[in-house]
């Protein structure tokens, strides 16, 4: 799940806050049709570019299964491949797409920090507990490892859905995302060491 905030820089403030106020102005209404409908199916509701299908309630939330209707242009970059340089959504461009996928990937960037920070502060405690770090060659083995003494919620994808890399010794270990490319050793990974 991605937030909101991130599209505030491409798109503006403005046109973000009046997309977001026409989705949850959506919502409600589909919720109403709902609760209007005595256990019918309800027909998708269409505002513009959105057509909302299905709501799911999940407490005090709920997930919205919204189409956005939009067009692409897409023009062929130096190696022959088709890339998208344009969307309209509801006819009106969507800004800068160059900086839409800059703001989202640095967005996730933030957010890959934060896990490697949850899973480097859990790596430190089972250190200090037993004297070494975990030895692994993947995330997955890891997180065996530390869940749920040392740490609460297991992290095993990046924000681009790839698992976070992890190679361990007793004295240290490595840890890190692939970043937007999912390629290791390019500029955009994001990761932590630690050597003692």
């Amino acid at each position: 799940w991605d937030g909101f905030d991130f599209l505030a820089a491409p798109l503006g403030a403005e046109r973000l806050e009046m997309a977001r106020g026409a989705l949850e102005q959506l919502v409600n209404e589909f919720e109403v049709k709902g609760r209007e409908s005595d256990g019918k199916t309800v027909e998708p509701l269409r505002r513009g570019p959105l057509v909302i299908n299905l709501l799911n309630a999940m407490g005090s939330s709920v997930v919205a299964e919204v189409l956005v209707e939009a067009t692409f242009r897409l023009e062929r970059d130096a190696q022959g491949k088709w890339r998208v340089s344009e969307v309209l959504i509801g006819g009106e461009p969507s800004g800068d797409l160059a900086q839409l996928w800059q703001s989202a990937n640095a967005h996730k960037a933030e957010r890959a920090r934060a896990d490697l920070e949850v899973v480097r502060a859990a790596l430190e405690a089972f250190r200090r507990e037993r004297g070494l770090y975990v030895v692994a060659e993947d995330s997955i083995v890891l997180m065996d490892h530390l869940s749920p003494r040392y740490i609460k919620r297991i992290v095993r994808l990046d924000p681009w859905h790839n698992p976070y890399r992890y190679a361990g010794t007793p004295a240290g270990y490595t840890l890190g995302s692939d970043g937007p490319d999912g390629k290791s050793g390019t500029a955009d990974d994001v990761g932590v060491s630690s050597k003692l």
